[in-house]
């Protein structure tokens, strides 16, 4: 059915850890789910959970400290791309939430909040969640990824990871011209202020076509659970693919991570090659110009930076 990684659980905090391992225990018992597995590497994103459910891929992303906007886009993408459904969730008790009572949203819980419509699901025990709409305290309508006030929860009934559904969502990240598809694994429903409740989503995108425009849909994906050498819209971008094998020990320790300067995110896998790395062309050549082909110190100094990047650690100056 699956299996836990080396049979550990290691390199995260306790809670993060026993979720995984509640979620996989529990999971591994019901009917309709196969493949799963924990931790599985998919090249690109690496999700905490994955697995299929009634022959659909699932992934289950497991929030616990602050993590990057451009993160949860960016990974947001990759699963959509695939035709995986995503859930985000975060462990309840970690969040300290008290129905009805001011709370402050950290920003990672407000992008998620927004990008299931309006809900926030937090992970209790087993395979239950207590899906959470927060309001806004001054204006009393749905929690804005774009503010910053205090905020209200309203708890909704609890369910369970095995009664959602798959949900295609159009949203509009930061950064990006026009909104793109999501897919997502949610309850099939989203908060609409002017009628001031939830509306299926097919309902809400029929009345409110500009909050719900038509997207691109991505194209169907043979394998979704495939570990790829790299994204494969890469080389259609104009990537580049370089061999650099004398950097290949200081990454030794990292899988599948991501750096980016600027707009620009290179990539690196070390499952099968890990001194292939794919960059934006423009980058590239002002990587080698700049590092590779210079002092000895400058190039340690990149390393550092680079290292750092991966790792998810602030870039020394």
């Amino acid at each position: 059915m699956g299996d836990v990684v080396d049979g550990e659980w290691t390199g995260e905090s306790q809670l993060h850890q026993y979720a995984k391992k509640e979620m996989y225990e529990t999971l591994s018992n019901h009917p309709d789910v196969t493949q799963l597995k924990v931790e599985r590497s998919l090249g690109s994103v690496r999700p905490d959970v994955s697995f299929s459910f009634q022959g659909k891929p699932i992934a289950i992303e497991v929030q616990v400290s602050a993590l990057p906007p451009d993160v949860i886009h960016y990974r947001t993408k990759e699963y959509s791309r695939r035709g995986i459904s995503i859930l985000w969730l975060s462990p309840y008790g970690e969040a300290a939430i008290r129905n009805g009572r001011f709370y402050q949203m950290r920003d990672w819980e407000r992008i998620i909040h927004a990008l299931y419509g309006g809900t926030f699901y937090y992970w209790t025990e087993h395979e239950q969640l207590r899906p959470v709409h927060f309001e806004n305290a001054q204006t009393y309508q749905s929690a804005s990824h774009l503010s910053s006030v205090m905020e209200i929860p309203r708890e909704r009934a609890s369910t369970w990871i095995t009664h959602l559904a798959h949900v295609s969502l159009p949203f509009k990240f930061t950064g990006e011209p026009s909104a793109q598809e999501t897919r997502l694994w949610s309850i099939p429903e989203v908060w609409v202020d002017k009628e001031d409740r939830y509306l299926p989503i097919d309902e809400a995108k029929g009345k409110y076509p500009s909050l719900y425009p038509s997207v691109q849909p991505f194209p169907p994906v043979p394998d979704p659970f495939h570990a790829e050498d790299a994204p494969s819209d890469f080389i259609l971008r104009g990537f580049v693919e370089e061999f650099v094998p004398e950097l290949q020990e200081h990454y030794s320790d990292f899988y599948a991570k991501y750096g980016a300067v600027g707009h620009q995110i290179f990539w690196v896998s070390i499952d099968h090659t890990p001194h292939r790395w794919y960059f934006p062309a423009e980058w590239w050549r002002h990587f080698r110009s700049e590092y590779l082909e210079s002092s000895p110190r400058r190039k340690e100094k990149l390393l550092e930076m680079l290292q750092e990047k991966l790792s998810g650690e602030k870039p020394s100056r």
